[in-house]
């Protein structure tokens, strides 16, 4: 093999796994530009409570029997708002965008429940939408689920409780096309 074409031999295949590498790189972790700006958790009546209250701790209290509705009015439920930080793509003259291309249309979410003895995932889906520029949009997500998902987590908490935690994560993606989702934020929780 003579060295020219060696030569283009290595280049096409380090063009072809510098491809592959960069499209299996699947979501675009936008974490300064998408992100849950605020959590809170709704109160008996459905109600959010005032995070911006000095007294205000975070966190939720949910009785290890706790099933169906009784759930939410313990710390099934918490209200998120979640903010796009993304510039608009009209503002930008040289895009010669006739729309807007960094809105984000939201697709669902994740929560990681952990009781202190055990961790489990669930997948929900979501749809609303944040608009770009520092645009917000509430949201209310769901922490402990219902029915015999809500029997076999919740049957996992030590007899005396536990301190855990549920992990909460928004997915959507931009009217550009493009995959984003919100860095991970935490919620404690105390099971009793």
């Amino acid at each position: 093999m003579n060295r020219s074409r060696m030569t283009r031999v290595v280049a096409a295949t380090c063009l072809v796994l510098g491809a592959l590498g960069f499209s299996a790189s699947g979501c675009v972790e936008a974490e300064g530009r998408f992100f849950v700006d605020q959590f809170c958790p709704l109160n008996e009546e459905g109600d959010e409570v005032d995070c911006n209250d000095d007294t205000y701790v975070p966190g939720f209290a949910v009785p290890a029997d706790c099933v169906g509705d009784s759930c939410f009015a313990e710390g099934g439920l918490v209200f998120l708002q979640v903010r796009n930080e993304m510039v608009s793509s009209l503002k930008f003259k040289q895009n010669y965008n006739n729309i807007e291309t960094s809105t984000i249309i939201l697709t669902g979410y994740d929560v990681r429940v952990n009781t202190g003895a055990e961790e489990t995932e669930y997948a929900y889906n979501y749809s609303g939408q944040v608009a770009p520029d520092g645009g917000k949009t509430e949201m209310v997500v769901q922490l402990i689920p219902l029915g015999k998902e809500a029997a076999d987590l919740l049957g996992t908490v030590p007899d005396e409780g536990s301190a855990g935690w549920a992990g909460i994560r928004v997915y959507g993606r931009t009217t550009g096309g493009i995959e984003v989702e919100t860095p991970e934020v935490f919620v404690p929780i105390n099971f009793f």
